[in-house]
């Protein structure tokens, strides 16, 4: 069985626009939604970014995966953006629902 979750790369970008605009409901309407289990790799040649569940044989929910996945252009994370735009709401809520801030 595959441990992954796939996420749209259209959910990334509407995220970080969010992160960078401060706008709190709409990622946790994302975020609420987000966990669809997916059933091969093929995903990724289809535009989706994979986010595979499992971690040093711990499983994270696809949305703490996501929340540490940089962005392909940047190299920068949800929760960088959100804190250099200095939305605490947005990045609380990041916190909350397993971004990493250890990760530089």
């Amino acid at each position: 069985m595959c441990l992954c979750f796939c996420v749209d790369e259209d959910v990334y970008n509407s995220l970080y626009t969010a992160c960078k605009t401060g706008n709190a409901s709409a990622i946790q309407r994302i975020l609420d939604d987000l966990e669809v289990p997916c059933t091969s790799a093929e995903t990724a040649d289809a535009g989706e970014i994979p986010v595979d569940a499992r971690n040093g044989g711990k499983i994270q929910s696809a949305v703490s995966r996501l929340l540490c996945h940089r962005s392909r252009n940047s190299g920068t994370m949800l929760l960088h953006v959100a804190s250099q735009c200095s939305h605490v709401t947005v990045v609380r809520l990041l916190l909350q629902h397993g971004a990493d801030p250890s990760i530089k």
